[in-house]
């Protein structure tokens, strides 16, 4: 019995290691060495810096060119959207024929002299096609893509280090991982990535703010997870962006700014407590809190002591103006730098005009047009 049993459990055997399995999903192994990566920033003089902008094109360096791999302050002004241009390319017989990166930049948000400027915020991040500033590819693309046109760029991680600080308030770096997907043989893919040029008024900040690439490393290859992921060669790559010629706004304390009534018009004071960095002032003028705004003078309202710490008193009188209409009012204090800061609104209203209504004098009898009621 026990032989009879022995056999079938033989044959029961033999017959499942005949049976097909199914093979379990490895970790793909990727060659991090396949990507390269060139990292710089859009020439200054190319892109608008309301919206940024720019292209690698054939990497050809100068303000006016394609890039730049260092920044100046001079060519920026507070506020402004500084654009780099990491260009990630494969090798033309790669291991993997289809890869997904992970990518990390740091970007200072101190200034490594004294403060006052800083990398505020990512406003984007894609890859750089279409038709774009500074194109020199057909139609205005980016000449420096050379791909099939299925990248994609997201974002996975923004924050400021330490953890719970921000820019003027401890922070030292904003951090940016982003995952660049569908690197082919033989492609090169720009990535576009917007930052936020901030300041804080008043200050006069040194030094340089630094972009820099960190690492890079293979994370998917056909598909399947690289695990541990490959990194990719080079070390770090950093921009030196020179902070100390950047015309940073001077906080040009106002110890009062007031709007009111003056007969027919409407008079506007304001008072300075000092006039160390002051040059002058411009006075705006709207119908809304939300403009437009029309200036009033015509040319710059000059302070009357400039450099002095001691502060000055001035009035605008504003005599265009209709009765019953409230106006609303905003002060540009400018400062030696050539920066400014915008204080404001304040509202006055010129009461509207009453009209007493006439009385018809009543005639006596005997007087022609009299009528007796």
């Amino acid at each position: 019995m026990k032989t009879r049993f022995a056999k079938m459990m033989m044959v029961i055997g033999v017959m499942l290691l005949l049976l097909p399995v199914a093979p379990l999903a490895q970790p793909a192994l990727a060659d991090g060495g396949d990507l390269s990566i060139d990292f710089i920033a859009a020439a200054p003089y190319t892109y608008d810096h309301a919206t940024g902008g720019g292209a690698y094109n054939s990497r050809i360096i100068g303000k006016d060119k394609d890039g730049v791999e260092s920044l100046e302050g001079g060519d920026y002004a507070c506020h402004d959207i500084v654009t780099y241009l990491p260009r990630i390319w494969v090798v033309g017989t790669p291991v993997d024929a289809n890869q997904t990166v992970d990518l990390q930049f740091s970007f200072l948000a101190e200034t490594t002299g004294q403060p006052g400027a800083a990398h505020a915020d990512v406003t984007y991040v894609g890859v750089n096609y279409g038709v774009v500033q500074n194109g020199a590819g057909p139609g205005g693309v980016d000449s420096g893509i050379q791909d099939d046109g299925g990248s994609t760029a997201t974002i996975l991680e923004e924050y400021f280090d330490p953890a719970g600080t921000t820019p003027f308030n401890g922070a030292h770096n904003l951090i940016l991982k982003i995952r660049l997907t569908d690197l082919e043989a033989g492609e090169s893919v720009v990535v576009r990535i917007d930052t936020l040029l901030d300041c804080l008024d008043g200050s006069r900040p040194t030094g340089n703010l630094q972009a820099t690439f960190n690492w890079g490393k293979v994370v998917e290859a056909n598909g399947l997870p690289v695990d541990p992921p490959d990194v990719m060669p080079g070390g770090e790559q950093t921009i030196n962006f020179k902070i100390s010629d950047l015309p940073v706004p001077t906080a040009v304390t106002l110890a009062n700014l007031a709007a009111a009534p003056a007969g027919n018009a409407i008079q506007v004071n304001w008072e300075t407590a000092s006039e160390l960095d002051s040059l002058g002032f411009n006075l705006y003028r709207a119908t809304s809190a939300t403009g437009p705004r029309t200036r009033l003078n015509a040319s710059l309202i000059y302070s009357q002591a400039p450099g002095s710490p001691l502060g000055q008193a001035y009035q605008f009188v504003d005599s265009a103006v209709r009765p019953g209409v409230t106006y609303y009012y905003w002060l540009e204090a400018v400062d030696t730098a050539g920066g400014s800061a915008i204080n404001g609104p304040v509202s006055a209203t010129v009461a509207p005009l009453r009209w007493a209504m006439p009385v018809r004098p009543r005639l006596a009898p005997g007087i022609p047009g009299f009528r007796n009621r």
